[in-house]
């Protein structure tokens, strides 16, 4: 079916629910005709009739729509909210909440920094929807493409369609539109984040001002929740430490490291309250990567850890899942978990670390160096191009991950990743000098021919859950 538009519209909402005729939509309802209407009379007269057909013709549906346009949404940072609370709601779902559609079910957000549309499930038990032929339970949050249809499966009534519009026929007039809307969106952030924030991150221990929402993630610190700022409804990632946890630098100054926003105490556990990135870690979107992409993310992470390493610290547990995605196109990523970091210099305190990606050094509790991080950034290069062994036996590892690489057949690309790989520390590239390395002069199909051929489409596990090698643990009870 083919609905007609205007060039402010971002997004519509199609469905035969009784929600599109609250009185709470009605500033979003709007009669938009199919292709071949005239009139809203001449589309009544054709349903009329066709009463008697058994399958109705599909442009006499959703002739109703909601309208999203490019109007400031009731809360400019969380995006139009759906669900079934009037008092916070852009579009209501549902009256009541007992029936099965939360208070906050979801949102579309503007993420201004990309100009992108991100669509954040904001419920604790997900929502439910069909998007590109595939049926899910979405609990976190996923970017949108312009183009895309996306079904909403209500519990309380019909299917809601969410239509996001490529307005192919004007594009480029729709193009100025947007981009103008996520200035003003732009600037509207910038106010509410002067509202609340400073320089350095809040050390406040008193009651916080957020509200916990549902678990997004955790680790071996403890638990990360979606956080609410009471005062600006500005989401952050809430991370409640189970134990006593160091942070020996708060204010990491660099652009691909998860900022730190406060410290704090929440039911008298210490928290951690850092910036939110809806489209979560690396894990999700490893193998959905082309070889530039690839040689960005690694370049980013290398970056991270020179900065963390000139000012004296290892982070110790490099791997995807403390990894954040905060854009796919361009790929933009950001290092995490910075709670476990630890000096160079202290020797006493207990490594926190993932067998996989941890060095030989580490497995065998020997004296560690910023040299351990470079190792864990080889062992991701090869899975991001698809040369992890299938096989993954601890006593072994080393060797085994020396035979993936060897046949790597432009000498420079093997050279660096060698160079990431050697099992003794010393002769180790430093951050700074995988930097310079010529590795990323090469060219798109060098990186591209990095990638075992038979590998190209085969389905690879999307999390280290599946991996043989147990998670984060600490080393001297388990090796």
């Amino acid at each position: 079916m083919s609905l007609r538009y205007g060039m402010e519209t971002i997004f519509m909402i199609c469905s035969n629910s009784s929600f599109i005729y609250y009185p709470h939509n009605d500033k979003f309802r709007s009669k938009c005709h199919t292709a071949g209407e005239h009139t809203e009379a001449g589309s009544r007269d054709q349903l009329s009739n066709n009463n008697s057909r058994d399958t109705p013709p599909p442009d006499q549906l959703f002739i109703d729509v909601l309208l999203v346009q490019m109007n400031i949404p009731r809360d400019p940072i969380k995006g139009w909210i759906f669900g079934s609370d009037m008092n916070s709601c852009d579009i209501l779902l549902d009256r009541n909440h007992d029936k099965g559609i939360s208070k906050n079910q979801f949102a579309i957000q503007v993420d201004t920094r990309t100009q992108t549309l991100i669509f954040a499930n904001l419920s604790m038990y997900g929502t439910k929807m069909t998007r590109r032929g595939r049926f899910s339970t979405v609990m976190d949050s996923f970017r949108i493409q312009f183009g895309e249809d996306i079904v909403v499966h209500i519990v309380v009534g019909n299917d809601a369609h969410l239509r996001f519009p490529t307005h192919s026929n004007g594009l480029e007039d729709f193009r100025i539109r947007w981009i103008d809307f996520n200035s003003k969106l732009s600037q509207l952030y910038s106010f509410c984040h002067r509202l609340t924030s400073s320089s350095e991150p809040n050390m406040n221990r008193q009651q916080p001002d957020y509200t916990l929402g549902r678990s997004i993630g955790g680790g071996s610190h403890g638990e990360v929740y979606l956080g609410t700022h009471r005062y600006t409804a500005q989401l952050y990632a809430i991370k409640i430490c189970g134990h006593k946890t160091v942070v020996p630098k708060l204010m990491w100054n660099h652009e691909h490291i998860v900022k730190l926003e406060s410290f704090i105490t929440y039911e008298d556990l210490p928290a951690l309250v850092m910036e939110y990135i809806a489209l979560g870690d690396l894990r999700r979107h490893i193998y959905g990567l082309d070889a530039i992409d690839t040689a960005a993310i690694l370049r980013q992470l290398l970056g991270a850890c020179c900065y963390l390493h000139e000012e004296g610290y290892i982070h110790l547990d490099v791997k995807p899942s403390n990894v954040l995605v905060q854009s796919i196109s361009p790929v933009y990523v950001k290092l995490a978990d910075m709670e476990g970091v630890r000096l160079v210099t202290e020797t006493n305190t207990t490594i926190y670390a993932t067998r996989l990606y941890a060095a030989p050094e580490v497995l065998l509790e020997e004296a560690v160096d910023t040299k351990a991080d470079i190792w864990s950034l080889g062992v991701m290069a090869l899975e991001l191009i698809g040369r992890l062994p299938q096989q993954r036996a601890i006593s072994r590892w080393p060797m085994d991950l020396r035979g993936c690489y060897q046949y790597l057949h432009h000498s420079i690309a093997h050279n660096f990743i060698s160079g990431l790989l050697k099992t003794r520390p010393q002769e180790r590239f430093s951050a700074q000098e995988a930097l310079r390395h010529g590795f990323w002069q090469l060219k798109e199909t060098d990186y591209e021919a990095m990638r075992p051929a038979d590998l190209r489409n085969t389905q690879f596990p999307e999390s280290e859950e599946n991996y043989s090698l147990p998670d984060t643990a600490p080393f001297g009870d388990h090796i």
